[in-house]
């Protein structure tokens, strides 16, 4: 009967279960549009990330062409973060430098920028939900228009004006105070 005490004991202890520690959450994150039409996600979950300052957001995604190699399309935002705000302007902005980018790579080379153009459907909405854990999930959706303006080359996988619809993520949120350990 000991014996039987013993072996549970260790099962238990095994699982995780007398240590106190829960077990770390799988969150799913995805970053996914349609563009001019055709729907593209952005699925490798190492090529998602979002990080925050103290009023500063940043949020990039990147989708390596596996037929391409290393073809790779990059979407971003960046916005400084407004207490309340959940609708930002994503037309670029030269005095802080917020707003969205969309550009085509070969590797670290350029093929390809595009600069947002003023359209009644630019639009980005970001909503966050802090988990028991700590960690801050962001929600949200986006719609742009670019229109290329430099690297116009044979390698480019785009035409020059790209309408991007029905955009829309969910990652984890890197703290600022998080990417400095």
């Amino acid at each position: 009967m000991s014996i039987t005490i013993v072996f549970l004991l260790l099962f238990i202890s095994s699982c995780g279960l007398l240590d106190g520690k829960t077990k770390e959450e799988k969150i799913d994150e995805y970053f996914r549009a349609e563009l001019n039409g055709k729907a593209v996600e952005f699925d490798d979950q190492l090529a998602i990330k979002g990080s925050r300052s103290p009023d500063w957001l940043d949020i990039l995604a990147f989708k390596p062409d596996s037929m391409r190699y290393p073809y790779t399309l990059a979407v971003g935002f960046s916005q400084c973060l407004i207490e309340n705000k959940t609708e930002y302007n994503i037309v670029r902005d030269t005095t802080d430098f917020s707003g969205a980018s969309f550009t085509e790579l070969d590797g670290d080379v350029i093929i390809a920028r595009y600069n947002v153009i003023e359209d009644e459907n630019n639009r980005l909405e970001i909503l966050s939900d802090t988990l028991d854990s700590g960690k801050v999930v962001l929600v949200g959706s986006f719609a742009m228009k670019v229109v290329v303006y430099g690297g116009n080359n044979q390698y480019r996988q785009y035409p020059d004006t790209v309408v991007v619809t029905n955009g829309t993520f969910r990652i984890v949120l890197q703290q600022f105070d998080d990417l400095n350990k």
